[in-house]
């Protein structure tokens, strides 16, 4: 309860109490009449026109006073309505005021709603724009890794027949070459093998030079296998293929012996290729 009612308050208990005394002081009075005299012989007697002059005094005396106090009381009760006017005045006031504040709460209440309806729509729209931003993402991420994709295919196709091509080239060249060292290395073989069959000839006719024909028959011939070391010397001989003529054979093997080192060429490749041959000698050639 405010201050202001509670005054409200004390002034029509006020006024109610005022209320109750009028009443009491309004009620009308004996008039105290003067004690009879003791002394009945020496009683004066009384003017009655002075008799009446009081008693008109004393009733305008109370008239007044009663006047006074019926004033008193209306204008305490005048107060009584004015500060229930007021205390009714103030009431409406602060209904009033607790409506507006309800209308203004309820109004603050709906713009809360409103503003969070709003935030709840923008954030949908957010949402919505984010989810279509990142379908194009994804969707131009995809455009890009199929181009991507495609380009590599294209770059891959592309290398690939570039190697297809390369190698049929190597193969074609590598073929051109093989078949040019192939034609090199035939030539290189017949000229090597004219060499050694000269060397050959050469080593059968420093054989014969030593050879003894006394006494054999004609028409004799055996088979070396002859291993060599540069230079022409001999490291191992045998027969492979005997004459049949023991003989034959020995002198063979003698003559082969005093012949070395036997005639080779200088070249150490075509050394190689007869630093074990075989010679089948024969002393009548």
């Amino acid at each position: 309860m405010s201050s202001r009612h509670i005054i409200y308050s004390l002034l029509l208990h006020l006024a109610a109490a005022g209320l109750l005394i009028v009443s009491f002081d309004i009620a009308p009075r004996p008039i105290a009449m003067p004690p009879p005299s003791a002394d009945v012989v020496n009683a004066v007697t009384v003017d009655s026109k002075q008799v009446d002059a009081e008693l008109n005094r004393l009733k305008d005396q109370e008239k007044r006073k009663r006047e006074q106090e019926l004033k008193r009381l209306q204008n305490l009760q005048n107060k009584a309505r004015q500060a229930e006017q007021q205390r009714k005045a103030e009431e409406q006031r602060l209904a009033a005021v607790k409506k507006k504040k309800q209308e203004e709460e309820k109004q603050r209440v709906q713009e809360q709603q409103r503003l969070a309806e709003l935030k709840k729509q923008k954030a949908e729209v957010e949402q919505q724009r984010k989810a279509e931003e990142e379908k194009k993402r994804q969707a131009e991420a995809e455009r890009k890794r199929a181009e991507e994709e495609a380009k590599q295919l294209a770059e891959a196709k592309r290398k690939a027949e570039e190697e297809k091509k390369r190698k049929a080239d190597e193969e074609a060249l590598q073929k051109q070459l093989a078949e040019e060292q192939a034609q090199r290395d035939a030539e290189q073989a017949r000229q090597d093998q004219k060499t050694i069959n000269l060397y050959g000839e050469r080593i059968k006719r420093a054989i014969r030079q030593e050879f003894n024909t006394v006494g054999l028959p004609e028409g004799l011939s055996c088979v070396f296998m002859i291993r060599m070391i540069p230079g022409g010397q001999v490291i191992e001989s045998h027969i492979v293929k005997s004459s049949g003529n023991d003989v034959f054979d020995r002198r063979a093997e003698t003559a082969l012996s005093k012949a070395a080192p036997l005639p080779v060429p200088d070249d150490p490749r075509v050394f190689e290729k007869m630093r074990e041959i075989r010679i089948e000698f024969a002393p009548q050639e």
